[in-house]
């Protein structure tokens, strides 16, 4: 997108606001949006198929849900409350002014806990703790046997099944 948008935005906003490098500016945020639409595309539904109660079964039905559209919703109002301190202080100099925009952002996800809230990712740990030891992926091909060393794997003298004596 950005080949074939950058050759026309650059003279547009070069002409109109004298500075041509806001073309390229927009064409990364246009190619941006469409990667991402992209990717959202692909998780879309399974094929049609219906859950117990009729409703659509998708892909991403653990990834889009309402605690995630929730975090978006506060980090939006977060960058709203920054684009507002910042309009306010732009009679300030920018290095007076820029830190203190930023400082709402960030005292607004602080204030919602946006980083946090209604976020949960197993860790690898939690993982290893609620797994036996022997359906770990590292310990399957030697399950009840002595996994070989790495010089005899080195030198062929033993394949990764085989078992050492």
């Amino acid at each position: 997108m950005s080949l074939v948008l950058d050759p026309l935005l650059v003279p547009w906003f070069q002409t109109r606001t004298n500075n041509g490098g806001m073309g390229i500016c927009v064409s990364n945020v246009g190619s941006e949006i469409l990667m991402v639409a992209g990717g959202i595309w692909l998780l879309r539904s399974t094929g049609g198929k219906d859950d117990e109660d009729g409703t659509n079964v998708t892909q991403a039905s653990g990834i889009f849900d309402q605690a995630l559209l929730r975090q978006l919703a506060l980090a939006f109002v977060a960058g709203l409350a920054m684009i507002a301190a910042a309009r306010l202080l732009a009679p300030l100099p920018a290095l007076a002014a820029a830190p203190v925009a930023v400082a709402v952002y960030f005292g607004c996800l602080w204030m919602t806990k946006v980083s946090t809230r209604g976020i949960s990712t197993p860790s690898h740990r939690s993982w290893l703790a609620n797994s036996d030891a022997d359906e770990t992926p590292h310990r399957a091909p030697y399950r009840g046997k002595r996994a070989p060393t790495r010089s005899a794997i080195a030198n062929d003298a033993v394949s990764p099944g085989d078992s050492m004596p």
